[in-house]
Order: structure tokens, then C-alpha cells, then sequence
């Protein structure tokens, strides 16, 4: 039976290498799409990739593509993006139209296609959703992480790359020490004498292994 005979799946995962859809294409309702990473896939520079048009999507997870023309849909609850590769270089990544509770970013792996497999470029600017709950950021590089009005945190790691690091990160004014229940709900782990940080909280400590967390 062919998708288009399908009216709704609550979970679909395929490979792009072996099943070279876009998103854009999938005919029926999905609430949870995952596209794992194992290769390279055969998508053309400037391709557009279009999440809005997978209907009921919910939850996304990316580990195989990045690229600047994508479009993501208002009603996300969770975004995971950890890819291998990039299509278009991304400049922003700007998310604050959405209404996402749940956003985990990995980019220490990401490589051109080309032969040579070029590391991915710096990201000028990361902005995330006041929605947020619970974000998990490692090795994002980029030059300022903007969680400004992210006020209902529950759980905050950013693990930088210390050879790549953050320029500037831009921390919640309000954020409350009451909204992260144990000290490792909010860890840190960046080069203060190489990436600013604003809005920092007073009630950071370090722990035994020098990263700031919840005092």
C-alpha cells in the first residue's frame, strides 16, 4: 500500500538515500518524522525543503540535510537537527516562530557535500522560540545564540566547541534558579574570555568538573 492510500501516520522514518522524497512530497498526515543520517543524499543546491506542508507534523528530527531554504512549521512541539551534511550554507537560523517546548542542535559533524567535505559554515545568528522548555545545544557554531524572552525554561545545556566557540549568548532577563529543579538541569560549558554572555544569572556555581550550573 502506497502512502497516498494512507490518511494519517503517527511515526515515519526513512532514509533519503533510499527513498528520495522531500518533505514537501510526503501525501499523508504525519505527526513524528525522522530522517537518520548515514550518507550523503542527492539534493540539489538551492532545492527548497517545505516541513509546512507535511500535515499534522509535530515532532521533526533531521540528521541526514541542512540548508538555508527551509521552512519550518509554526506548530512544532520538538526539532531535533544533528545533520551530516549542508546543502546552502544557513546564515539564521531564526525558529522564534514557533511554538516549540523541546529543541536539541548538533552541528560538530556537518560537511559540505562537495569530495572535499567542508566543515559547515559559522551560523551568524541562532534565535529560539520564548516557548521553549528544554534545550540541548553542542557544538552549534555560531556567532550569537539569542534566547531572549525564553523566561519558561526547565532544562538549558549548551556544550560549545571550545576550538569554534559562541561569540555572544543572550540569556532570558527573568530567568528564575525555581524553574530547574536539580543543578544539572541547567549546565554550561563555554569559554567565558572568548564568548559574552548577557543576561547571565547570578545564582550560577561551577561544579567539580568547571562547568556553571544551577546553584
Amino acid at each position: 500500500m502506497g502512502l497516498d492510500k494512507i490518511n494519517k501516520l503517527k511515526r515515519l522514518a526513512y532514509d533519503f538515500t533510499v527513498w528520495p522524497m522531500l518533505p514537501q512530497d510526503i501525501p499523508c498526515a504525519v505527526t513524528s518524522l525522522s530522517l537518520p543520517g548515514s550518507s550523503t543524499p542527492d539534493i540539489k543546491v538551492g532545492t527548497k525543503i517545505d516541513y509546512t506542508k507535511v500535515q499534522g507534523l509535530r515532532e521533526l528530527e533531521n540528521q541526514q540535510f541542512i540548508t538555508a531554504n527551509t521552512i519550518y512549521p509554526e506548530n512544532l512541539d520538538s526539532l531535533v537537527l544533528k545533520p551530516l551534511n549542508y546543502i546552502n550554507p544557513v546564515k539564521t537560523l531564526d525558529l522564534s516562530h514557533t511554538k516549540l517546548k523541546r529543541c536539541e542542535l548538533y552541528f560538530g559533524w556537518t560537511r559540505g557535500m562537495e569530495e572535499s567535505r567542508p566543515d559547515m559554515p559559522r551560523i551568524e545568528l541562532i534565535k529560539m522560540p520564548t516557548t521553549i522548555e528544554k534545550l540541548d545545544l553542542s557544538s552549534i557554531k555560531t556567532d550569537v545564540l539569542d534566547l531572549t524572552g525564553l523566561d519558561n525554561l526547565r532544562f538549558l545545556k549548551i556544550n560549545d566547541d571550545l576550538d569554534n566557540p559562541i561569540k555572544r549568548i543572550i540569556f532570558p532577563k527573568n530567568l528564575k534558579r525555581s524553574n530547574f529543579k536539580k543543578s544539572d538541569d541547567f549546565i554550561i560549558r563555554v569559554d567565558k574570555g572568548k564568548t559574552k554572555l548577557v543576561n547571565y544569572p547570578s545564582w550560577v556555581t561551577q561544579d567539580e568538573f568547571g562547568n556553571d550550573v544551577a546553584k
